[in-house]
């Protein structure tokens, strides 16, 4: 499957490609190429708990021939307990939601669970037949509350509309506005 290949290593470089900036106020860097340490002091090519708990993800469906949250909740708990998924088994930083909701098995509900925790490793649900309700509990695995769960249905509805050749603008509809505010009126976080 090419789309999802292209999408998972595009998915595994950006996020690469961040890890030396994570945490650093937008504006106050620039990426020019892949480099070492920085933020995490890991080096240069290294991913992050995106591309891990992607490729869970992505192994948990091939495993198991469809969308199984209770599997992909063993996958990521081998991910944060054990290293598996991490380069060199090396678990370097993840959200304190994150931690709680496998720890706990049980996704975080709060308003103040709310980030990007689910929708960084949503992507591969686009590429199979899973219904909005499947989408919403790999969310709630970790990240329960309706906007993060609703957060993964757009995604996972733009990467199909993009899989299917439809133009980014287009594919992105509402969501293209954003893109087009002066970053001022833009807040840049977690959530």
């Amino acid at each position: 499957m090419p789309a999802l290949r292209d999408a998972i290593y595009g998915l595994a470089v950006g996020d690469a490609l961040g890890v030396p900036y994570e945490f650093r106020p937008r504006g106050s860097f620039t990426c020019t190429g892949m480099v070492g340490h920085g933020t995490h002091d890991q080096p240069a090519g290294t991913w992050s708990d995106d591309t891990s708990m992607t490729l869970a993800t992505c192994d948990s469906i091939r495993a198991c021939g469809r969308v199984d949250p209770a599997d992909m909740l063993e996958r990521f708990r081998a991910w944060i307990d054990g290293g598996a998924y991490a380069i060199d088994g090396v678990v370097f930083d993840y959200g304190n939601t994150t931690a709680r909701a496998l720890a706990a098995g049980t996704g975080c509900a709060g308003k103040r669970d709310n980030g990007n925790g689910s929708l960084m490793r949503t992507v591969p649900l686009a590429f199979t037949d899973a219904r909005d309700e499947d989408i919403e509990a790999v969310s709630a695995i970790t990240h329960a509350h309706r906007t993060s769960t609703k957060a993964c249905v757009e995604l996972v509805a733009i990467a199909r509309r993009l899989a299917a050749g439809v133009p980014m603008r287009e594919a992105a509809g509402p969501y293209t506005a954003l893109a087009e505010r002066p970053v001022r009126e833009v807040r840049s976080g977690g959530f």
